[in-house]
């Protein structure tokens, strides 16, 4: 079954806010307004995570050392906020809109605290339908362990950092700069 070129549109659409909110690191927005609340995450190959506390724990895990965090579809082009116009299917894997399920192929650009950068492919199931607000289920597949890495370094060197006199540590924030 497929759908029609308008259910394609609106789908495009629809991811091109997805992400856009995601990139804000607005948790709570993006969760309330793209996932339900009881969604089905799952991050590579960590543990299955339930509802929107479970995939806030995943990104709250990566906001210390993450200050951006961008997508772009395969072919280079960036998916702009609420434009489904410019997010056209001239390459049709790139965003593919089933009945039951969005498929998308999309390149990830993270730029860390430290002024650090990299990029992974990535592969995402949004389970959503064309008449669905929200998604129930958010698969994503790709090799995260660059942006794992570089996390943790920036979290070592907080941790590595002295307790100042006033007794209380010193914790990385994002655009804190190089440690």
């Amino acid at each position: 079954m497929s759908v029609s070129e308008a259910q394609q549109k609106a789908g495009e659409k629809w991811i091109a806010d997805f992400y856009h909110l995601m990139e804000t690191f607005d948790l709570r927005k993006w969760t309330s307004t793209c996932l339900e609340s009881d969604v089905a995450f799952n991050f590579t190959n960590m543990q299955p995570l339930k509802g929107h506390e479970g995939v806030h724990s995943v990104f709250v895990q990566m906001a210390g050392g993450v200050s951006r965090m961008t997508h772009q579809l395969n072919d280079g082009i960036r998916l702009p906020p609420g434009c489904s116009h410019a997010v056209s299917l001239t390459t049709p894997y790139i965003v593919k809109v089933l009945p039951d399920r969005i498929l998308v192929a999309s390149t990830v650009n993270y730029r860390f605290v430290n002024g650090e950068r990299t990029s992974m492919k990535v592969f995402s199931i949004v389970h959503k339908g064309p008449e669905d607000e929200r998604a129930k289920g958010y698969d994503i597949y790709g090799d995260f362990a660059p942006m794992w890495q570089i996390v943790a370094e920036l979290q070592v060197k907080v941790q590595r950092r002295r307790v100042p006199s006033n007794g209380f540590r010193a914790t990385l924030r994002r655009g804190d700069g190089v440690y």
